[in-house]
């Protein structure tokens, strides 16, 4: 995953947490997770090995949609100056 950084790009990671939750963070730091994923005991049980897979692809739309936001953000418009007659 790519999001802006230096040179223009930082590599993000999707990671399992110690609470057993997925997340997203900049590859090969330990710092706070972007996003994160987490399910309740009951649906991780349902789910099996299929919830890995299934964050994989929530955490990849996530920040697909964040990067596609950054890209339709535009500056507001100046202010119209006064017109003085």
């Amino acid at each position: 995953m790519k999001g802006k950084g230096v040179a223009g790009e930082l590599l993000m990671e999707i990671v399992e947490l110690e609470s057993g939750e997925f997340a997203i963070r900049p590859s090969g730091e330990d710092g706070e997770p972007v996003i994160r994923v987490a399910f309740s005991d009951a649906l991780k049980d349902q789910l099996g090995d299929g919830g890995t897979e299934i964050s994989r692809v929530m955490l990849t739309a996530g920040i697909q949609l964040v990067a596609e936001a950054g890209h339709e953000i535009q500056a507001p418009a100046p202010a119209p100056r006064p017109v003085i007659h």
